[in-house]
């Protein structure tokens, strides 16, 4: 799916922020503007391109992989930013797929039982599948 592998290791998410990231912020409930402003503070700095790296990582995962309607971000894989050498072993694209499926399962229940009368908001990777549908289905 989109260069992300579909075998390798388990994605393990965290409930709050730990280990490295976790150091990076001094408050424990961020939003993706504190990931782009603690980026901004550190790209200057040469001793810091890891930590930079790390970040970059945490809002990819934030705004691309597993985005969540909620302000603050929670349960995602902050332990895995620790190595950064280790991301590629991580089976990205059945975790990514399972995160979209669950939340289109949940839409799907909303709208059936008619608990929302006007909007229903999908979580996860809708600009993947924006981007499938179009590359599959010649829109």
């Amino acid at each position: 799916m989109f260069g992300l592998k579909c075998w390798g290791d388990d994605v393990v998410f965290d409930t709050e922020l730990c280990e490295e990231v976790g150091l990076l912020f001094p408050s424990r409930e961020i939003k993706v503007s504190d990931i782009i402003q603690r980026m901004r503070d550190l790209v200057g700095e040469a001793d810091n391109v890891k930590n930079v790296c790390r970040l970059y990582g945490l809002l990819c995962f934030a705004v691309l992989f597993f985005p969540r309607m909620f302000r603050c971000l929670t349960n995602l894989p902050f332990r895995l930013l620790d190595n950064l050498d280790t991301l590629r072993n991580y089976r990205w694209a059945s975790h990514v797929h399972n995160f979209l499926i669950s939340f289109l399962n949940r839409s799907s229940t909303v709208y059936r039982e008619k608990t929302n009368d006007h909007t229903i908001f999908v979580s996860g990777s809708v600009a993947i599948v924006q981007v499938h549908i179009s590359l599959n289905c010649n829109i």
